[in-house]
């Protein structure tokens, strides 16, 4: 049986995509297959409709959080964490967040506008 490195209810900085971290409120926990866990978690001061799942990888306690803050100062951009995502963790959140579907379409704008044909369609033809 797998520890939990957190516990639901307890205060923990999170990672969010643009890279900031927020404080953040732990609401559920589940394990996953490959025994890493996923956390539901609440943004404080954000709207609820923001709550999210997000990997272990993603958070840190706010001891954590204020003794790197200490080392590196809080004006400074630093990664607290030098984690990678797995395979499946990527896959998921590019589902997620829709990334092989908007790629998709930037690469058909692309081709579509920088075409093999469009030489002789854009010279009136």
């Amino acid at each position: 049986i797998a520890v939990m490195k957190f516990q639901i209810g307890e205060k923990v900085y999170v990672k969010r995509i643009g890279g900031d971290w927020i404080l953040s409120e732990i609401l559920h926990h589940k394990e996953l297959e490959n025994g890493d866990a996923e956390f539901y978690i609440h943004y404080e001061g954000f709207n609820r409709r923001l709550d999210e799942w997000v990997y272990s990888c993603r958070i840190i306690s706010t001891e954590e959080f204020e003794l790197e803050e200490q080392k590196h100062g809080s004006n400074k951009i630093y990664d607290i964490t030098n984690k990678k995502m797995t395979r499946q963790q990527k896959r998921k959140f590019d589902e997620i967040h829709h990334i092989q579907k908007v790629l998709s379409i930037l690469i058909f704008l692309v081709a579509s506008r920088h075409g093999p044909y469009n030489s002789i369609i854009g010279k009136g033809v």
